[in-house]
């Protein structure tokens, strides 16, 4: 049998995530910045996060950003958000987000893009891309609560980094639930 791993000492960032679900559980958005020195726990207070929020049937989506990969676009989100998208399918994500499913094809590889369709070059397009990715987290909370956990964001590319601060300065007016961990001064959000 497992042994439960307890957190010991973490009060005060137990009580923080619980006050963020229980807003989402009201139908607010909520975010959670988790930051600190390498080795402090940050991963293990994610983990915690996740454990609650899967125990309240939330939708509890990941990715983590990794040192080698820092030059794939997107890559903490492709790691979030790709298989569940994918598994979702053309059919139904067009449904979910209308004309917007072209610009979620920019930024998830598991969306079938359109023919003739063209990764966006100017930063307008770009944000087109982000606010498909914002529709497509609104859409999916509209069922259930979502929480997005994005851990060793300090690794991600920077296309991750502007999404992630586009969601902090626009966020979902449904319950999504962003938790951001990092190392401390080296995100430029």
């Amino acid at each position: 049998m497992p042994r439960e791993r307890r957190l010991v000492g973490r009060q005060r960032e137990l009580v923080g995530i619980q006050s963020a679900l229980e807003r989402q559980a009201a139908g607010a958005a909520a975010t959670l910045w988790v930051q600190g020195e390498a080795g402090i726990g940050k991963t293990r207070l994610l983990d915690e996060l996740r454990t609650r929020a899967d125990a309240h049937g939330h939708l509890v989506l990941a990715g983590r950003g990794a040192e080698f990969e820092r030059d794939i676009p997107f890559g903490v989100w492709i790691d979030a958000l790709d298989d569940y998208a994918g598994a979702l399918g053309p059919d139904r994500l067009e449904r979910l987000l209308g004309d917007r499913d072209e610009e979620l094809a920019w930024v998830l590889p598991a969306v079938p893009a359109p023919s003739g369709a063209s990764l966006p070059t100017l930063p307008e397009e770009r944000y087109r891309a982000h606010r498909a990715v914002r529709a497509l987290l609104d859409a999916m909370a509209r069922h259930r609560p979502v929480v997005v956990v994005l851990d060793d964001l300090h690794w991600a590319d920077g296309a991750s980094i502007e999404l992630a601060a586009h969601l902090l300065r626009r966020p979902s007016a449904a319950p999504v639930l962003l938790a951001l961990a990092f190392r401390t001064g080296q995100v430029p959000v």
